[in-house]
């Protein structure tokens, strides 16, 4: 239990500081458009950070202060322990830029870092010009979650989260657009979809690849968006099926699709709606009607959340925490496998040891 919690720290400590971001930039216009011009963009206040929220936000930064390997400035992500994802990777990248933004590192500390990660990026091991889905942040090997040399596959949604987090960096600090565009030229993208526009993960077990669709509610969105903001067509991953549930009387968007068949979880987080609502301000473009909906699921996400903690006391916020043991993921799931509240392992059991 004592390691999910401080999974959940380490995802709020970066949400924090993206959201850090959001309140300091000062500038409002659309979000797509403000991301894609360089900012961020927020509803919320605006300005210098109150002592308390400075507070948080040196707090938050500790935690990547601990977890930095020098050699490649990748961030452990989980504490000490030498494994992140490429999600992740965009997670302390943008951790990074929230740093610099509210004066918790200055411009040399900035630069150090960053030039790091984008060298170790640049140079990542490949499995047939995809990124792997984690590598040991010691020396950036491919390896899989017991942080044994693999070349196990990879996940569009993680790297289209590590896709914004460069568009970020290249916007934030022109300096740096060339070895950004750079490092991203390196990639193939083909695997990643297939003839439709969708997004793919790949498997690579026993010498074999298998790929499937990885379309996921909220996921999708989020990080169709990220792969829009390299130019790639996704129109297929925004508007996926669902059915509507009810908590505490509150309408919810589920994805329809059985787990079962699809091979993918169905469970409703947190995370990539909060993170929709921070970096695009639920704006998907030329789509007001799905732009709509995102805003009205996220609100909706929140109020449940924080009608539990009122009528049940029990303080919530659900999303996904890394493991440094099995399982290696633990879902917090606001809804999932046809129940409220459920918590999974990364392969869609419901994990009994770790429910809160």
């Amino acid at each position: 239990m004592y390691k999910t919690i401080k999974g959940k720290i380490l995802f709020l400590t970066l949400l924090s500081l993206a959201l850090v971001i959001v309140l300091f930039h000062g500038r409002v216009q659309q979000g797509w458009q403000y991301v894609y011009q360089g900012g961020l963009q927020s509803q919320g206040r605006l300005g210098q950070l109150t002592p308390e929220e400075r507070q948080w936000a040196t707090v938050a930064w500790r935690y990547i202060e601990n977890n930095t390997q020098p050699v490649t400035g990748l961030v452990n992500g989980s504490d000490l322990y030498p494994l992140a994802s490429v999600s992740q990777i965009g997670d302390s990248m943008i951790a990074i830029l929230a740093a610099r933004q509210i004066g918790l590192i200055d411009k040399a500390e900035y630069d150090r870092r960053l030039t790091t990660l984008l060298a170790t990026l640049q140079a990542l091991p490949l499995a047939d010009g995809v990124l792997n889905r984690h590598y040991r942040t010691t020396d950036a090997a491919m390896v899989n979650s017991a942080v044994k040399p693999a070349a196990t596959g990879w996940s569009a949604q993680d790297i289209g989260r590590l896709l914004i987090a460069l568009r970020l960096v290249r916007n934030l600090s022109p300096d740096y657009a060339h070895y950004v565009d750079k490092t991203v030229l390196n990639w193939d993208f083909c695997p990643l979809f297939d003839s439709q526009g969708t997004l793919l993960s790949g498997t690579r077990q026993n010498g074999k690849l298998r790929t499937q669709d990885e379309l996921r509610l909220g996921y999708s969105e989020y990080s169709a968006l990220g792969f829009q903001l390299w130019g790639f067509s996704t129109a297929n991953n925004i508007a996926l099926p669902y059915k509507n549930i009810k908590i505490y009387g509150i309408p919810l968007k589920l994805d329809e699709r059985d787990p079962r068949t699809t091979g993918v979880s169905n469970a409703l987080l947190s995370t990539p709606y909060l993170l929709a609502g921070m970096e695009f301000q639920w704006q998907i473009p030329g789509n007001t009607e799905q732009s709509k909906a995102l805003r009205r699921q996220a609100q909706n996400i929140y109020s449940v959340q924080q009608l539990r903690a009122q009528k049940e006391g029990i303080l919530t916020a659900r999303a996904e925490s890394s493991l440094s043991t099995d399982p290696w993921m633990i879902v917090d799931s606001i809804f999932a496998s046809g129940y409220p509240w459920n918590t999974l392992d990364g392969s869609g059991n419901e994990s009994v040891k770790f429910f809160v």
